[in-house]
């Protein structure tokens, strides 16, 4: 059965993350009955496996290594965090809270910053790049709401940057950072952590789909898919900056173009401190949950036509 998944791109990922989206779909429930199985099969377990994931990445950081993840991984991830803010406030100037053809400003928001930290390491890890799968604590970083929040900080706000709340991205960097200190001291932390990231890939696939419900992305209708279409247009600048500017073949720049479901969580965050895009929440979660289900199968599906496995 390994072998049959093995053959699906980011398959060790993907294929219980589908699983578990299905019965998560039908059967919302199935596994919230406590203790240790709601823990481990539910989407209570996604926090403790990310933490997980990156404290034993960070163990296998070199730093001898690590200016060369960053002149390529950092680099690019940059490159998507510029695209993501001049874009955001070229559409929250020109439309505002209200947005165009379904699309609200929340929901382009936090479309644009989205990075699937799981799936980049998993294609990573798949195609022979395993140290580029170290950047995971700072695509993490990303993904979390505290950029978007900067943006409508910046633009709505008139505290500005002094009402954000900085502790969400230290706390998603702190494991990384454990584990990355660890690693160097000894190197056999890395080599006694670093084999966890495959064995946890899996278990976070499944965690992650206990909070996909197809039924509920497909009530983001036309909205959904046009911002699917507009978020893949738009970060395909990324496979332009990797095979043109940073000599790379691309492989890296699919692997970022993928939404993350836990980006559902931006639009309610940056309600709590905009109350006036509370009518804009549900529609923005849904259309966000829709391009990540759709981004999370097309990608590993290009990436296999595009690469073959190393």
């Amino acid at each position: 059965m390994l072998k049959l998944i093995n053959k699906v791109p980011a398959g060790t990922f993907l294929v219980p993350l589908i699983i578990s989206m299905v019965l998560y779909t039908f059967w919302p429930d199935l596994f919230k009955v406590g203790g240790f199985t709601e823990a481990m099969f539910s989407s209570a377990g996604v926090n403790l496996i990310s933490g997980l994931l990156a404290f034993a990445t960070g163990s296998r950081i070199n730093i001898q290594i690590l200016k060369r993840l960053l002149k390529h991984q950092g680099a690019l991830l940059l490159v998507k965090i510029v695209i993501a803010t001049i874009l955001s406030f070229a559409f929250l100037a020109l439309f505002g809270h209200q947005g165009i053809w379904g699309i609200s400003g929340v929901a382009f928001v936090a479309a644009m910053f989205s990075v699937n930290p799981a799936m980049q390491l998993s294609i990573l890890e798949e195609y022979g790049y395993e140290e580029d799968g170290m950047i995971i604590g700072l695509s993490t970083s990303v993904t979390l709401p505290i950029l978007p929040m900067i943006i409508y900080s910046t633009f709505f706000s008139v505290e500005g940057l002094a009402g954000i709340n900085w502790s969400p991205i230290l706390s998603a960097l702190f494991p990384l950072i454990i584990g990355f200190i660890l690693g160097n001291i000894d190197p056999a932390f890395g080599k006694l952590f670093g084999p966890l990231v495959g064995a946890l890939l899996p278990f976070l696939g499944w965690n992650l789909g206990q909070s996909m419900n197809f039924m509920e992305a497909l009530k983001s209708g036309g909205a959904g898919i046009l911002l699917t279409v507009i978020f893949l247009l738009v970060m395909s600048v990324l496979y332009v900056a990797d095979t043109k500017w940073l000599k790379h073949d691309g492989l890296s720049a699919f692997a970022m173009m993928s939404v993350a479901g836990v980006s559902t969580i931006v639009a309610p965050t940056i309600a709590h401190g905009f109350p006036e895009i509370e009518p804009f929440v549900t529609s923005a979660s849904s259309q966000i949950l829709f391009a990540s289900i759709i981004t999370s199968l097309l990608i590993p599906f290009v990436i296999g036509k595009k690469y073959k496995k190393v």
